[in-house]
């Protein structure tokens, strides 16, 4: 299980590259259901667009900054956001800075209309794309049977999807953002 609360924790390692890898999590208890899992999806590409935006291309300090997000039913009820990426030692701290500012902008103000209808036609086309493959209806029918939730319905997915706000995804955001229970683990060269 996560921890409660906040841990940082710093792992000097001799390492051949002189890097800092930086690894931050955000966790909590949501209610285990299909909006949910969807608004969360949108939490994390927005997030993705805007560490793109700011951490890569305005600060050129890492290649990419690597986002993710895990729900589950069992057994507890509970969501997971990872945020990682390499950078200069140099450079860590002022873009922790900007990830966990990103962070406090999305619970403040939510995602940008813009934004938000980026992460909306990605959702759509990725869904489009995955109606292609048997991975997707294996896992589906799989994910139906052991949580009795119908995933497979297009329309309503679509619809889902489609009717996303900034206020909803600004709504989800205090809700799992805001539980306080952070991991930050930093892994830096030893001098």
């Amino acid at each position: 299980e996560y921890p409660d609360g906040k841990v940082n924790k710093l792992i000097e390692k001799d390492l051949e590259v002189k890097k800092n890898t930086i690894f931050i999590n955000y966790n909590g208890d949501m209610e285990y259901n299909y909006e949910n899992r969807i608004l969360l999806q949108a939490i994390k590409h927005v997030l993705d667009i805007r560490y793109t935006e700011k951490v890569r291309e305005e600060e050129g300090g890492t290649y990419g900054v690597g986002t993710s997000v895990s729900t589950s039913e069992y057994p507890d009820q509970e969501f997971a956001l990872n945020i990682n990426f390499d950078c200069d030692p140099a450079n860590a701290e002022k873009l922790k800075a900007i990830i966990y500012s990103e962070i406090a902008d999305m619970i403040k103000n939510g995602p940008s209309e813009t934004d938000l209808n980026k992460a909306k036609e990605n959702f759509i086309k990725n869904r489009e794309n995955s109606l292609k493959e048997n991975r997707f209806w294996l896992n589906s029918i799989v994910f139906n049977l052991k949580h009795d939730e119908n995933i497979l319905d297009h329309d309503k997915y679509n619809e889902m999807v489609n009717s996303l706000t900034v206020d909803q995804v600004k709504e989800a955001a205090n809700k799992y953002l805001t539980q306080g229970n952070i991991v930050e683990i930093i892994m830096t060269p030893t001098n």
